[in-house]
């Protein structure tokens, strides 16, 4: 994870590779002081709330990420929640991809 921090990496596309939400942590942990990266992908895995809970924390710290993509990541209100409460710490992020999260429902708007 060090190498994370400080990779001048710039697009990392995880899609589909069995990460889960304790794999997520540790990799949005390394990326919150990471200043090269401008998009991440980490679409078809199965991240859930904490998976998402944990890139919600790491948008509130990275300065540079510009795209985010957590589709199909089997996440539900909760990891809406944490979004909702993270993108207003956040200035850089303009494109967020949420598509194909069934557990979504109306009550993560109110």
């Amino acid at each position: 994870a060090p190498a994370l921090e400080t990779s001048a990496t710039t697009r990392l596309d995880l899609l589909q590779v069995g990460l889960t939400a304790p794999g997520a942590a540790a990799l949005c942990a390394a990326l919150e002081r990471n200043t090269a990266l401008l998009a991440l992908s980490f679409g078809n895995n199965v991240l859930g709330d904490g998976g998402v809970a944990a890139v919600a924390r790491m948008l509130e710290r990275n300065t540079t990420l510009t795209e985010i993509k957590l589709w199909s990541t089997r996440f539900g209100d909760d990891g809406v929640r944490a979004l909702s409460a993270a993108l207003p710490h956040n200035s850089t992020l303009t494109h967020l991809i949420l598509h194909s999260n069934g557990n979504v429902t109306d009550a993560s708007l109110a």
